[in-house]
């Protein structure tokens, strides 16, 4: 779960033109009285397909504010003003719990699902630490962590992109602080299980997080939460 030490959790036109025929008019010589003869007709230019609008789903915008969360709707929400921005879609029950430019969580009963960017350090057994950049840099600051169990991480997509996936069980290690990120940090707890996904987005590494708050409930918060992990799209 997101949350300080004594805080709460984080992470809550186009016109087309149509080409009209040209006629070009040719004048006949002969005298007055004769019918002037047929002006030849120029054959009609190809005619433009006229393109068919995209239509524009507007997204929902998160309602969490200064970390107080609030309940959302199911629908297509907006990470904006999260670095890089992308939309996901949620059915009912959900709540915004934190809405930041370089984080945000959404919840749901048994877990939550959030996201950071730009990660630069964190705190392992209350020391702190510099998180290298990069996929691999996440993953070597993840091994820090005794008592952890990691599994092999696998290559996957997120919205079309390359990403890491990587699942890790707490067991009996608390985790605070795993990441910071401006206004908040990453917090996971004895028991605890989730899937990491990290890509590189814009150049900056992106993390995803399937957060179920206990451990039994891992497998099932994650086939649950597929439709959301299969409908983000990076805008």
């Amino acid at each position: 779960m997101i949350r300080l030490p004594e805080r709460a959790h984080l992470m809550g036109r186009r016109s087309t033109a149509l080409l009209g025929a040209l006629a070009i008019a040719m004048s006949g010589c002969g005298a007055a009285t004769s019918p002037a003869p047929a002006s030849p007709t120029a054959a009609a230019l190809p005619t433009a397909e006229p393109a068919t609008p995209s239509p524009v789903v507007g997204a929902n915008a998160l309602c969490a504010t200064d970390q107080q969360p609030c309940p959302i709707e199911a629908g297509t929400y907006t990470t904006d003003p999260f670095e890089p921005p992308f939309t996901f879609t949620v059915d009912d029950g959900w709540s915004s719990d934190r809405v930041f430019a370089d984080g945000g969580q959404v919840s749901k009963g048994t877990g939550g699902f959030v996201w950071a960017s730009g990660v630069t350090s964190g705190r392992v057994a209350d020391e702190g630490v510099d998180i290298e950049p990069g996929v691999d840099g996440f993953l070597a600051h993840l091994e820090r962590f005794d008592g952890f169990d990691l599994s092999e991480p696998t290559d996957t997509t997120i919205g079309g992109e390359p990403a890491v996936q990587i699942d890790v069980t707490t067991n009996d290690v608390q985790a605070r602080g795993l990441y910071f990120v401006k206004e908040d940090a990453m917090n996971l707890s004895p028991g605890e299980k989730a899937r990491f996904f990290l890509l590189e987005r814009d150049g900056t590494t992106v993390i995803l997080i399937l957060e179920a708050y206990a451990a039994t409930d891992f497998d099932a918060f994650v086939a649950a939460t597929q439709p959301l992990i299969a409908s983000i799209t990076w805008e």
